[in-house]
């Protein structure tokens, strides 16, 4: 295929996974604390919902707890989705 829209399509995946990672990282964060608290039967759950998490987390540890381990994140999915547009369009050439 076309070099350069193969390159125009890796970039538009490149950009969609660091945007979707950076906008959605702070659902992460909360998915993985409620799973984490899950198995422990013994207590009251410390959040009530998502919404309750979020607010939660924020005022106890801070905003940035909300963004721990973005980093990481961030490369995988940039990465990962640059790849799979790249890729995508590569075969779609053929």
């Amino acid at each position: 295929g076309d070099s350069l829209g193969s390159m125009r399509y890796a970039l538009a995946g490149l950009s969609s996974g660091f945007i979707s990672s950076f906008l959605l990282h702070p659902l992460d964060v909360v998915n993985t604390r409620l799973q984490v608290h899950d198995g422990n039967s013994k207590t009251l759950p410390k959040y009530r919902s998502t919404a309750h998490a979020l607010v939660r987390i924020a005022g106890d540890d801070g905003m940035l707890a909300l963004y721990s381990g973005l980093v990481p994140n961030l490369f995988g999915q940039t990465i990962s989705w640059g790849c799979f547009f790249w890729t995508h369009a590569n075969i779609k050439a053929i």
